[in-house]
């Protein structure tokens, strides 16, 4: 049986891969769309934006910055003068579901054994997805006693460490659950 588990997290994101047009960037701008939002979402296509002069003027005339432009010209390049474009931070009590890939047991398991899951379910922050249905997660066991006689509960705890983003980058986790009751989760 596979199990849920709710995850609330607070960390920095980066990028993934989507379609983005020039006027969906024009949209943005019109809509007071935050530009690090604009940026994270050209950023996640991965392909330069072949402009005209005309066409960055009216970019330039709706608001879009210097890194905004930057962005659109170079998606690859870190942006401005060499920091790293900010990301996106998840807020606290944002839901991760994650499943177990293998049972895990207060009769079997080891404590700092490695625990594997992966993502029920897509999270999307401000309409960016930042971590993908399916991508795997890790954890590990911190403490663990197996059922004792008399029917007694057996103990298994074990924390959640990171979970992979759509750029491929492991992110850690403030969340971890506690276990009691039947041998497996």
């Amino acid at each position: 049986m596979k199990s849920f588990l709710v995850l609330t997290i607070a960390t920095t994101l980066a990028f993934g891969q989507v379609e983005l047009s020039f006027e969906d960037v024009q949209k943005m701008l019109a809509a007071q769309v935050p530009e690090d939002v604009i940026v994270l979402k050209v950023k996640q296509t991965g392909k330069p934006f072949n402009l005209s002069s005309d066409e960055i003027i009216a970019l330039k005339k709706s608001g879009a910055s210097d890194q905004l432009l930057k962005a659109l010209l170079d998606p690859k390049s870190s942006g401005g003068n060499g920091a790293e474009m900010p990301g996106i931070v998840v807020p606290d009590g944002t839901e991760v579901k994650l499943l177990l890939k293998n049972p895990l047991s207060s009769a079997t398991a080891q404590p700092e054994q490695r625990i594997e899951f992966s993502v029920s379910d897509t999270v999307v922050v401000r309409g960016v997805t930042v971590i993908e249905k399916g991508a795997p997660g890790v954890g590990h066991v911190t403490e663990v006693e197996a059922r004792k006689s008399f029917g007694r509960k057996g103990k298994l705890l074990f924390s959640i460490d990171t979970v992979q983003t759509v750029s491929g980058e492991n992110i850690r986790l403030r969340a971890s659950r506690t276990a009691s009751g039947t041998d497996s989760l």
